[in-house]
């Protein structure tokens, strides 16, 4: 049976929820794998088996776009080198990804993996949905930080002046 295929519990929502959904869980999926030292296929697996569509702390959430979960996922864990020398490239003198905490690191990866091959994305909803992400787990300025390398990322990847 497809994942979340005639599941009640699932909430379907939006295409544009489901987008905001799979950022949020691709930056969890990612930092797992990380943190744990798994493989980023079978956190995905871990994810759809065991948190996609289920109450979290009582809740049910919205049920994230499988696809752009994945391929986000796969394109961050097969060119993180790549993605750590341009988001390198636009932090500050002195200042390299591996120094900022793991889970900004997760979500500059993540998201600029997303920026890199989903072209037929607005780069606006893209960052301000990443944005979102990092002030659900920060209460301090960070957000600024993940907008503005964000932003110079995809202008360098995407040839927007």
């Amino acid at each position: 049976m497809e994942i979340g295929k005639n599941n009640p519990r699932v909430i379907k929502g939006s295409n544009k929820a489901r987008k905001t959904a799979a950022r949020l869980a691709a930056v969890q999926c990612y930092y797992q794998a990380r943190h744990n030292e798994d493989s980023i296929l079978d956190v995905f697996d871990e994810y759809t088996q065991h948190r996609y569509g289920k109450d979290v702390d009582g809740e049910r959430y919205v049920a994230s776009d499988l696809n752009l979960l994945k391929k986000t996922l796969e394109f961050a864990d097969q060119n993180t080198n790549e993605i750590a020398q341009l988001v390198n490239g636009h932090l500050s003198r002195g200042q390299a990804l591996q120094s900022l905490d793991s889970l900004l690191q997760s979500i500059l990866i993540c998201a600029t993996a997303e920026i890199w091959i989903h072209t037929e994305i607005e780069t606006a909803i893209i960052i301000n949905d990443y944005i979102s992400v990092t002030k659900s787990f920060y209460d301090g300025k960070e957000y600024q930080l993940i907008n503005g390398i964000l932003d110079a990322a995809a202008k360098a990847l995407r040839n927007n002046p």
